[in-house]
């Protein structure tokens, strides 16, 4: 059950014991002004009797008054007439057959409890709808002569009084009263409903509607609500939300379009540069291996600077084409077990002739034992090469230009640390998360592929490049490489 539903309850049941009871004050009220009209009534008839009493008591005998009573109690609409001592002790009465007796007890403990008084009222204890009314008979000047020193009060007259058409219409009072206790709750629970409905139901329907709507995808949907306070400024920021969504997701769409035909484009050019890059591999493969044919049979060509500078361009031009042509087309993965000092030194003495020309100070440190991973030795190879290509073109310049290759094998899960250190130029700090972003360089002759190609190539080992500044100058790469088992995985 939902809290407001137990609110409502509690609500209505506080509001109808309190009604409840107010209707039974008022009854209770209602009835004590009945027993002082009822006395205010009597009190001329009992005092009529008293006068009565006493002329019969100078003039003539009991048993004429005895007479007088049998007689008059239905002519004075009594239900019974009776005349008790100071004991209680009935004396005379319009029903003969309780002459003699003695009043319950509860009556006299009630008339003695009271304040002294000409006149005394008691509840009925009978349930013949009656009620008695008592009186006292005091000890006037002219009783004195019979009862001098008998007190101040002779005896009580009692009164007894058919109140039951009064009784049906104080019960009917009652009745009248809780329903119209019953009416005044049903409208009050009909206007609690109403008010709930119209202020809190029917606005809390609209906004989880639309919060579904939204949720579903409809984003720019608004709701209007009327009722003022909260669920209104709740509604006025749904509307903002909403509005705010539906803005954003016109933009992410334009953008996503132009994705989308940025992605198209690139697949376009993407094939257009592996149909390029493979007329043109195969040519510059036999350009590169006539000109180191002729280098090696004639000698004195080596050292002209044309010749080393046309091989130079040769396996730039090499390393272009294959970035394009993985780039545009990328190759599958052949595991196998390769050890990486082979690969690293392959690597080297490519690039050999190219760092003499520039005096690198190259350093290899190989401490991994052992070496072996399992992976594609041609994508590795390319990789080191581009990597060791750009270590070199960022130190070139310095004097003397200084790479270092370290590996080593960590102890704790078993990977293979791959580092490359040159004491170039650096990277800026701002640039270092677009560096393996397709297309991205900041070289003037770049084609910004060498990166992003060789972290696909790691990644796709289960590897990944971390890059940091050296600790003097220049920059270092970190390749890891899974162990074999883990590779092979």
């Amino acid at each position: 059950m939902r809290m407001r539903t137990k609110l409502v309850i509690i609500s209505i049941g506080v509001i109808l014991l309190t009604g409840s009871a107010i209707t039974y004050g008022i009854h209770t009220i209602r009835m004590i002004f009945f027993k002082d009209l009822l006395v205010d009534a009597t009190r001329p008839v009992a005092e009529l009797l008293n006068r009565q009493i006493q002329h019969n008591m100078l003039h003539h005998n009991l048993d004429h008054f005895q007479a007088f009573l049998a007689e008059n109690p239905q002519n004075i609409d009594f239900a019974q007439i009776s005349i008790s001592d100071s004991n209680f002790i009935i004396l005379m009465s319009s029903d003969s057959l309780i002459i003699g007796d003695t009043l319950p007890p509860i009556l006299p403990e009630s008339i003695t409890s009271s304040h002294p008084d000409d006149f005394y009222y008691y509840e009925p204890v009978e349930s013949n709808g009656t009620v008695r009314v008592m009186s006292a008979i005091h000890n006037t000047k002219g009783c004195g002569k019979c009862h001098e020193g008998a007190g101040s009060h002779l005896g009580y007259l009692e009164l007894n009084i058919d109140v039951s058409s009064e009784g049906d219409i104080a019960r009917l009072l009652l009745y009248s009263d809780f329903f119209g206790l019953f009416i005044v709750l049903l409208l009050f629970a009909a206007s609690v409903v109403g008010i709930h409905s119209h202020f809190f139901q029917v606005p809390l329907t609209k906004l989880k509607l639309t919060i579904e709507n939204i949720r579903n995808g409809q984003v720019g949907d608004t709701v209007e609500i009327d009722t003022p306070g909260e669920l209104k400024y709740l509604a006025e920021n749904i509307n903002s939300m909403s509005k705010e969504l539906n803005s954003s997701k016109r933009e992410i769409d334009v953008l996503h379009q132009k994705e989308i035909d940025r992605a198209g484009q690139l697949a376009t050019v993407g094939e257009l540069a592996a149909s390029v890059a493979h007329e043109i591999r195969n040519p510059i493969a036999g350009i590169k291996s006539a000109l180191e044919v002729i280098l090696l049979q004639n000698e004195n060509l080596q050292d002209r600077p044309v010749y080393r500078e046309m091989l130079t361009q040769t396996e730039r031009v090499t390393q272009t084409m294959w970035a394009l042509t993985s780039f545009a087309l990328p190759k599958e993965l052949d595991f196998k077990p390769c050890h990486i000092h082979n690969i690293l030194d392959r690597c080297v003495l490519l690039n050999e002739k190219v760092f003499e020309n520039k005096r690198v100070v190259l350093k290899q440190d190989y401490q991994a034992d052992p070496d072996s991973i399992s992976g594609d030795p041609e994508q590795l190879t390319q990789v080191f090469i581009n990597m060791l290509l750009n270590a070199f073109q960022s130190c070139k310049n310095q004097s003397p230009p200084k790479i270092e290759i370290r590996t080593q094998r960590l102890t704790d899960s078993g990977t293979l640390l791959i580092e490359i250190e040159d004491n170039g130029i650096g990277i800026k700090e701002e640039i270092v998360s677009n560096i393996y972003k397709p297309f991205f360089t900041t070289k003037a002759k770049g084609t910004g592929l060498g990166l992003s190609l060789c972290h696909s190539v790691i990644t796709k080992h289960a590897g990944r490049i971390e890059v940091r500044p050296a600790e003097k100058r220049g920059v270092i790469f970190s390749i890891f490489l899974p162990n074999d088992d883990a590779n092979q995985g």
